[in-house]
């Protein structure tokens, strides 16, 4: 099984308010919005963040993922479950 989330769908959070972490790679600058890649543990995960959110490498981002913007996808054939 995959766990999938749309980048808009992530919102930032705090760790005392049970988010998860993102560990920060690189940061696309692209206008209005940025889009943040880093790890959670070993998957790659992209979040989108508004132009004055600017976190740095290596810095962590503590996220909320919400239940009903998550899906769930077989992990051999792609296809939604």
């Amino acid at each position: 099984m995959t766990l999938g989330i749309r980048p808009e769908h992530i919102a930032l959070s705090s760790q005392a308010e049970g988010g998860v972490p993102l560990v920060m790679g690189t940061l696309e600058i692209l206008g209005a919005d940025n889009l943040a890649h880093g790890r959670w543990g070993e998957q790659k995960l992209v979040v989108r963040l508004a132009h004055q959110e600017r976190p740095t490498a290596g810095s962590t981002l503590w996220l909320h993922l919400a239940e009903n913007q998550l899906h769930l996808f077989d992990g051999e054939t792609g296809q939604r479950v």
